[in-house]
């Protein structure tokens, strides 16, 4: 978790388009530090486009879980 103990997630987008914009990455859940990044470039994405997010550990679904009635995450593996 970056909040707790300063980890670095790269964040990059599956289809790199000419435009970027600083972003935060973060999750739809109530806790205000749980964030993969902040304020970093990324290239445009639209509803709908992949991103991928390195060395999420337990964020992962091995260790997913429904808190806050929020379904398994699915994930992909390329």
């Amino acid at each position: 978790r970056p909040c707790l103990y300063g980890a670095y997630h790269q964040v990059f987008p599956f289809i790199k388009r000419s435009t970027t914009a600083k972003v935060n990455i973060v999750g739809p859940i109530c806790e205000t530090g749980d964030f993969f990044a902040k304020n970093i470039e990324l290239s445009e994405t639209i509803k709908g486009d992949f991103i991928s997010i390195s060395n999420t550990g337990a964020y992962g679904k091995v260790l997913a879980n429904t808190y806050n009635s929020r379904e398994i995450i699915r994930e992909y593996f390329i």
